[in-house]
């Protein structure tokens, strides 16, 4: 099934939420890779669950649903670092694994703002054209 790309004029956010989803993905793995912890692996599932809403995002009548539950599973994805990071940094021995949830809270917290961005001006962009 071939899948409409978003018109042209319209937000990019679900390309973003693709490139948001496969930078966790490979988060995942190459902490995996280097430490051998599996739970390293835990940004992965974020980020497929992420990367597909994004895909599905491309069909318009999935598009502000899909949106959604991305930025949803995104705010989820930087709480577990926000709660983690305090016992985490410090710890002997747990340097990459403190790295590793910095860098996923940051991902996920510039998901989130640019996707809030974009719903704020979609729906300004909609309220200009009722007004029109």
């Amino acid at each position: 099934m071939m899948l409409p790309s978003v018109p042209t004029g319209a937000s990019n956010v679900p390309q973003l939420t693709m490139t948001t989803g496969g930078a966790l993905i490979l988060l995942g793995l190459v902490f995996f890779v280097l430490t051998g912890e599996k739970t390293a692996l835990i940004p992965l599932p974020f980020g497929v669950l992420i990367a597909l809403c994004g895909y599905l995002a491309r069909l318009e009548g999935f598009r502000k649903h899909m949106m959604h539950a991305a930025v949803i599973l995104a705010l989820l994805g930087a709480l577990g670092p926000v709660m983690q990071l305090p016992k985490v940094l410090g710890a002997p021995g747990r340097g990459l694994a403190a790295t590793e949830m910095l860098i996923m809270l940051v991902v996920c917290l510039a998901f989130i703002i640019l996707a809030v961005r974009s719903f704020i001006a979609a729906r300004r962009a909609r309220n200009r054209l009722m007004d029109a």
